[in-house]
């Protein structure tokens, strides 16, 4: 049992709501209905009774809520005696994960977090991007790692935690396969494959490499996932255009190429992985979270390697 289901009962017992206990906890409502469930398997008893109209406790409820005030004192005593966790975070953070399944700087900083916050319940979901923005706008989700490109242009804060430059990806078969930069104009020719554009800016942002190389991609299909982008690559059906962060993670053998977008010009490394917040979201643990990521970076250059290292 964790402290978090504790203190979110205790919260029920009081108010007999719902509806009230999410919002003196900065949760939602399911992830109310979800912890008292889960208390309720791990003790094996009904603590409360439901219906349409009211909450109550049950006898067992009755008996168990005296024992739930006894340990939340004592777990307040022994905060006490270890002035170090007298600034841990006692609420529940989710952070949903879309389209990203490199995140070695994520992995650490969320390692960070939860050493200097120990009694913070943090909840790790996968979802697709359209899924992701959704949950984020409902605040069921405080945080989301996701691809820049599937950040609309308003409503969000994000921040990018983990910049990453755009590479050519061809299959081991491809006539590009074995050279180390390829011009944009030399993929004027090329059949182009993407996520689809109503769910991403990629689409617009291969548009703008291309036009260095004065030629307008051919895009010959688009999917839902950035992972069924690399099958059909694989394939040998066309080139795509994406960042070397998914490199690592990629599960099938592809080649990542440098791209030259002529005239000496660089990448700027604003794109990448980031995560954003709604931010109307009221939790307490959103600043703190975010300060994590901050200081890691700092820590951390974003263009160096990352190795997962958690004890």
């Amino acid at each position: 049992m964790f402290l978090q289901e504790i203190k979110c009962f205790l919260t029920l017992a009081e108010c007999l709501n719902f509806t009230e206990t999410a919002n003196r906890l900065y949760i939602s409502q399911p992830g109310v209905s979800k912890m008292i469930s889960s208390l309720e398997e791990d003790l094996e008893v009904k603590l409360f009774t439901r219906s349409t109209r009211s909450v109550r406790l049950t006898r067992a409820g009755e008996h168990f809520l005296t024992i739930a005030k006894e340990f939340v004192r004592q777990c307040e005593t022994l905060k006490a005696y270890h002035p170090k966790t007298n600034s841990s975070l006692s609420c529940t953070l989710t952070i949903g994960i879309a389209d990203i399944s490199e995140n070695r700087r994520l992995v650490q900083i969320i390692n960070n977090f939860i050493k200097s916050h120990p009694l913070c319940n943090l909840s790790l979901r996968e979802y697709n991007p359209e899924e992701l923005l959704r949950e984020v706008d409902a605040n069921v989700v405080d945080f989301g790692a996701i691809i820049t490109y599937a950040i609309p242009p308003t409503g969000y804060e994000y921040y990018v935690y983990d910049p990453s430059p755009l590479m050519l990806v061809v299959p081991p078969t491809h006539r590009f396969a074995d050279r180390k930069k390829v011009s944009i104009s030399e993929l004027k020719d090329e059949n182009f494959l993407c996520v689809f554009r109503n769910s991403s800016r990629a689409v617009n942002r291969i548009q703008e490499i291309c036009a260095k190389g004065n030629f307008r991609p051919k895009f010959v299909k688009e999917t839902n996932s950035l992972s069924t982008v690399f099958m059909l690559i694989a394939t040998g059906m066309g080139v795509g255009i994406h960042f070397l962060l998914h490199k690592d993670s990629c599960s099938y053998d592809l080649r990542f190429i440098d791209l030259d977008l002529g005239e000496g010009e660089e990448q700027e490394l604003t794109d990448g992985a980031a995560l954003i917040w709604n931010k109307n979201n009221p939790n307490p643990a959103i600043p703190h979270f975010l300060d994590c990521v901050y200081k890691f970076n700092e820590l951390n250059p974003p263009n160096q390697r990352i190795d997962i290292a958690i004890p």
